[in-house]
């Protein structure tokens, strides 16, 4: 405890480990960790503390001392959040009452965040950002209601968190907007509904955008393909939660990424990362085109086959050596997209657009081996789609 209320900075970390190491295997929850300690005896003077307000205080520094009290005190922190004993008990939300406040009235975890990134602690980074989202999710209902200080400011931390440069700081926010979909839109505040789902996928999309100085991986050696893939993998459930909130305004959002990057010279990136966005939610768009229904339903269906009509036409309209000059990469997310939405292209485009896009997908087949396999691809989808 000494050590902790402002002993020796080198002392810190190995304590620490020793209080992550002591919560995991004795199960101690966020309510004990809120009890206050006896500190008379423990030499401190002062106001009693307990080693979740001790916790906090670390947690809060605009200065913090070194990287390895970064590293460990989150862990030690998460460990008490994730057990679930006192999960729905007075005690613990109150806990959850003094982290969360600590945000808006100390800084906690956005203070030590900015001075992480400006110093490039990424490691430091991780594990604070894995304990944003562990608190959130855990939390998620209390979070989703907005009531008490600090739950908005925490949902603002994950946004700037997904758009982290170190790829495992933006996975580790992936998990809470999950959790947040699950909370039915009625019992959520506002804010936290389309309006925040509507930045989130701008997020993504700069989030799992090539570099514009990107040509391939042979010559690529400041982003990594494995870790890149795998970003994208993950984002995909995201993204389908994003667009069942959205809908319509999902495929907009994307166009309007597609349209506004079409005349700046290193938009080649956002269109093909915004392309990809859409594929990630072919399955779910292509049901909705199909859906049988009267009124919003119906409204929501005829909207969504407009904006794919006019994607189409927006891609196809400069032809597929257009795209190819932009990037390779562009032409092959087109391609992909093509037939990735092949089920209802019969249903809202006509012989003429369809003839267009099959046009597109021909050219494209003489490019390079990986644009001429999904454009073949997709010309037998498109070709399978008609048919039907």
């Amino acid at each position: 405890v000494r050590s902790l209320s402002g002993g020796a900075n080198s002392d810190i970390p190995t304590c620490l480990k020793v209080l992550e190491h002591w919560c995991g295997p004795c199960h101690v929850t966020l309510s004990q960790l809120n009890v206050p300690l006896a500190v008379a005896d423990a030499g401190v003077v002062g106001d009693q503390p307990s080693f979740l307000t001790l916790l906090v205080r670390i947690l809060s520094d605009s200065n913090p001392p070194s990287e390895e009290i970064l590293k460990a005190a989150p862990k030690a922190l998460a460990e008490s959040i994730m057990q679930p004993s006192d999960v729905g008990t007075a005690a613990r939300a109150e806990a959850v009452r003094i982290i969360l406040s600590a945000i808006p009235s100390h800084g906690f975890l956005a203070a030590p965040l900015a001075y992480c990134s400006s110093n490039e602690w990424d490691e430091a980074s991780h594990s604070l950002a894995c304990l944003a989202s562990d608190l959130a999710t855990e939390e998620v209902e209390t979070i989703a209601a907005c009531q008490i200080p600090g739950c908005a400011e925490i949902v603002e931390i994950l946004l700037r968190l997904q758009r982290h440069p170190f790829q495992p700081v933006a996975i580790s926010a992936l998990e809470f907007w999950l959790a947040l979909q699950d909370i039915p839109t009625e019992e959520r505040h506002p804010s936290l509904a389309a309006p925040l789902f509507g930045q989130l996928v701008d997020g993504l999309v700069t989030r799992v955008s090539y570099p514009p100085t990107f040509t391939n991986w042979e010559n690529e050696f400041e982003l990594d393909c494995q870790e890149f893939d795998e970003m994208r993998r993950m984002v995909a459930d995201v993204l389908v939660s994003s667009y069942f909130l959205l809908r319509c305004s999902y495929l907009e959002q994307l166009a309007n990424v597609i349209q506004s990057s079409q005349s700046d010279q290193n938009g080649w990136a956002a269109t093909e990362s915004a392309l990809f966005c859409l594929c990630s939610v072919s399955r779910e768009v292509c049901a909705r085109v199909k859906a049988r229904g009267v009124g919003t339903v119906a409204a929501d269906r005829d909207a969504t086959a407009r904006g794919l009509v006019q994607l189409v036409q927006m891609l196809c309209q400069g032809g597929a050596e257009t795209a190819a000059r932009r990037h390779p990469l562009v032409l092959t997310m087109s391609a992909s997209f093509l037939g990735s939405y092949a089920p209802v292209w019969n249903v809202c485009c006509s012989a003429e657009n369809i003839l267009g896009l099959l046009q597109y997908l021909v050219a494209a087949v003489g490019s390079s081996p990986k644009t001429s396999a999904a454009a073949a691809k997709s010309i037998k989808l498109v070709l399978i789609g008609c048919s039907s």
